[in-house]
């Protein structure tokens, strides 16, 4: 687990900005300065106090470019070589975007918040790199933005303008991901989050078409059964195993499959 922001986007047009490295804290304030750093870049479930860490890493202030692309900060964030220890190949990938700001990632580094700019990334084109990336759709996007104009008025009581987002909840959508709401309860959004990504992590790409009465699943050495409620089940359209009930894998597991094609 990291935390990147949504100024990332920057070391796309300036290769020697350190913008796109996971956080392990920030300047919060200047005068007078107030700075916080855990130390550590990548959690993990290993991380000694993990929360304090995470709320130290979280806490980014508001001191950064106000102009905010999400899209284009993560996959810049995923493409930095100083983040190279973060990424497992083999492992599902959630991205979770909260912002109460819209996406207008670009081709250029000018700034333009307009749906009719010609150097407008599209949502799909984020999709596409996801897939290269990752493969497989072994990953989610979800988001937890400003739905709508009820929402806005709520937050922008404090004199700072926030905008409702369309591309971030399209993103979401095209992905699987879970839309959520910077006004609903922010426990809640969470935890639809995580039992999501668990439902969407327990699904796994075979790398060529089996003969599917030879297909046999291991987990941890033991196997596991052919079983839509405790078990497995196959899905010959996208080549992809499903593990269901008690034989989800656990986060470490190992996982084999034999078959004949």
């Amino acid at each position: 687990m990291a935390v990147t922001t949504t100024e990332a986007w920057e070391k796309q047009f300036n290769s020697g900005s350190d913008k796109a490295r996971i956080k392990d804290g920030a300047v919060l304030q200047t005068n007078p300065r107030i700075e916080t750093h855990s130390g550590v870049f990548i959690m993990d479930k290993n991380t000694a106090n993990l929360s304090d860490v995470f709320s130290t890493n979280a806490k980014q202030g508001t001191l950064g470019n106000g102009d905010e692309r999400a899209f284009s900060s993560f996959k810049e964030a995923l493409l930095e070589p100083q983040n190279a220890g973060f990424r497992r190949s083999e492992a599902f990938l959630a991205v979770i975007i909260v912002s109460d700001e819209e996406d207008f990632s670009s081709s250029s580094a000018a700034f333009n918040e307009s749906y009719s700019n010609a150097n407008l990334h599209t949502v799909q084109s984020y999709v596409d790199f996801l897939d290269g990336y990752v493969g497989s759709r072994n990953y989610s996007v979800s988001t937890i933005t400003v739905p709508d104009d009820a929402c806005k008025t709520t937050l922008s009581t404090d004199g700072f303008a926030r905008k409702i987002s369309t591309r971030l909840p399209q993103l979401a959508t095209l992905t699987a991901g879970v839309k959520g709401s910077l006004c609903s309860n922010f426990g809640s959004t969470l935890e639809l989050i995580s039992d999501s990504i668990i439902q969407l992590s327990s699904v796994f790409k075979l790398n060529r078409e089996p003969q599917e009465d030879t297909i046999v699943i291991t987990v941890n050495g033991v196997s596991v059964p052919n079983d839509a409620v405790n078990g497995w089940t196959y899905d010959a359209s996208n080549l992809t195993i499903t593990f269901h009930g008690s034989s989800v894998p656990a986060a470490d597991a190992n996982i084999t499959d034999r078959l004949l094609s």
